[in-house]
């Protein structure tokens, strides 16, 4: 039995299959956390039980849209310039009104009665504009920490975030011809934005 007097070394292993660097940093307090609760129940010093809530900030910024990860994904300025004349501007705040609302994002974690077990399920509510809207989404996650032989916490956790699909859609000009508002360019040399992508992590973490 590990006493709660021991120096832990703990070496860590994060391999993060979404390719997006920021999806770590931003949920690194959520993952180490799991991590960290799971290892203990393993060690069966406790078992810990109950539900409890994570809360996730998905606003990078007042000028950004970010994803259930808390990654800007896409830029909304509040007025633009026109992408062929410098000096012309234009006012947004009608097209992109509402996208960076508050919205409800969360993960509600469940320790079960297996020592070092816990099961995760979380929800973002998404967001819409005129001109942009992002979907729901679903985050489903799992981590498990058992006690080998050698005395050490072998702990596996994976999570991932399901859904949330985002779409743009074109401004009009006074001949009904498509643009993109925030460039104020033409549409088809547009290239938008399709987040669709499923956003999920692996960590492994060895504890001697």
């Amino acid at each position: 039995m590990i006493s709660l007097n021991r120096i832990f070394l703990t070496i860590g292993l994060t391999v993060i299959f979404s390719g997006i660097k920021s999806y770590a940093q931003t949920l690194d307090g959520h993952r180490s956390t799991l991590v960290n609760i799971s290892s203990v129940g393993a060690n069966k010093l406790t078992r810990p039980k109950g539900i409890w809530l994570s809360s996730i900030t998905n606003n990078a910024s007042s000028a950004t849209l970010a994803d259930p990860t808390g990654k800007a994904i896409l830029s909304i300025p509040k007025i633009a310039p026109s992408g062929y004349d410098s000096s012309v501007f234009y006012d947004l705040s009608d097209f992109y009104n509402g996208a960076n609302k508050p919205r409800l994002n969360f993960i509600l974690n469940y320790a079960s009665e297996n020592y070092g077990e816990i099961f995760s399920l979380g929800f973002d509510s998404g967001t819409k504009a005129k001109k942009v809207e992002l979907d729901k989404s679903f985050f489903v996650g799992y981590t498990r920490s058992v006690f080998t032989r050698n005395s050490y916490i072998f702990s596996f956790s994976t999570g991932v975030w399901l859904a949330g699909s985002l779409s743009e859609s074109p401004c009009f000009d006074t001949y009904d011809r498509e643009y993109h508002c925030p460039t104020l360019t033409a549409w088809s040399d547009y290239s938008p934005r399709k987040h669709n992508r499923r956003s999920y992590y692996i960590d492994l973490r060895l504890t001697f």
